[in-house]
């Protein structure tokens, strides 16, 4: 008869079994620990929050001037708070894409409103230089 010798099974507490080994002593993991901080994309951000506000404006400036002219309400001085609200009010679903935040559809809704101010302050400027229309 053959008598195999006793094979001894180590035994481990619970909590040595869930750890995993580390790779890496601790204080050598916040070096090679990549952090999310992009600069890059928010400075992009920025640049596009800018840019969004320039169009705002002179879109709403162009439009108030070449298509609102005979418009009296145009000239009310709610005019510019409910162009800028709805200007918001609509580019807030482009919050989902990437790049765009939050406070881009404010800043466009913002200047639109001033664009729509500036406009009706130049229709009403430059009233006295009516162009004749017909001869």
């Amino acid at each position: 008869m053959v008598v195999l010798p006793a094979i001894r099974i180590p035994q481990f507490p619970a909590s040595a079994l869930a750890r995993k080994p580390e790779s890496f002593i601790p204080t050598f993991r916040t070096v090679t620990k990549r952090t999310p901080s992009y600069p890059e994309l928010y400075m992009l951000q920025i640049i596009i929050m800018l840019a969004a506000g320039a169009l705002g404006f002179v879109l709403a400036r162009n439009f108030v001037r070449r298509r609102l002219r005979f418009v009296d309400a145009v000239h009310s001085p709610m005019a510019p708070f409910v162009a800028g609200t709805v200007a918001a009010v609509v580019a807030w679903p482009a919050v989902l894409l990437p790049l765009i935040t939050l406070p881009t559809a404010l800043v466009f809704g913002i200047g639109t409103g001033f664009g729509t101010a500036s406009g009706s302050r130049a229709l009403r400027h430059h009233a006295g230089d009516q162009r004749r229309l017909a001869p």
